[in-house]
């Protein structure tokens, strides 16, 4: 992380709301277990999608300029092995995804570098809440036991 790119951005914005955007599960077929097997991976992956500056609109002089950032969060059971035995394994294939809109009120003008470098590191702090939440209570409503999705931590 860049400080000083990033700085201006942290000075300017203030959160407003997490909202889900858009989910998706999906799944090869029932789980016939409650608790992923052990030949069984779990990968939980992230990223930013998108941001942008909202204006006030016509008639709105005065009004705030909001920052629109959307992020995609990922959670998916696979089989360990990749080769052809592994379509028989008993691992079955499921995905958990979820994009989140989140908005920030923008104080004074920030650049566009500095928005990118605040939506890398800080808006995945704000989402990570949700996101776990989310993912969990998608798990325990199919039935199968929450796996350990670890708190968010800066990567470097």
């Amino acid at each position: 992380m860049n400080e000083a790119v990033i700085k201006p951005a942290v000075d300017n914005l203030s959160i407003e709301k997490v909202d889900l955007l858009t989910a998706r599960v999906d799944c090869d077929e029932v789980f016939s277990f409650s608790k992923p097997k052990p030949n069984c991976n779990v990968k939980v992956g992230r990223g930013l999608v998108s941001f942008s500056v909202l204006e006030p609109g016509e008639g709105e002089e005065g009004n705030p300029k909001y920052v629109a950032y959307v992020y995609q969060c990922g959670l998916k059971f696979e089989p360990k092995e990749v080769d052809a035995e592994a379509s028989d394994s008993d691992c079955t294939t499921l995905l958990i995804e979820a994009r989140f809109s989140v908005i920030y009120v923008m104080k004074d003008d920030v650049n566009e570098d500095s928005l990118r470098e605040f939506g890398r590191f800080n808006v995945p702090y704000h989402v990570w809440p949700y996101w776990r939440e989310y993912a969990q209570s998608t798990l325990s409503r199919m039935g199968v036991e929450p796996v350990p999705i670890p708190v968010y931590r800066l990567r470097k």
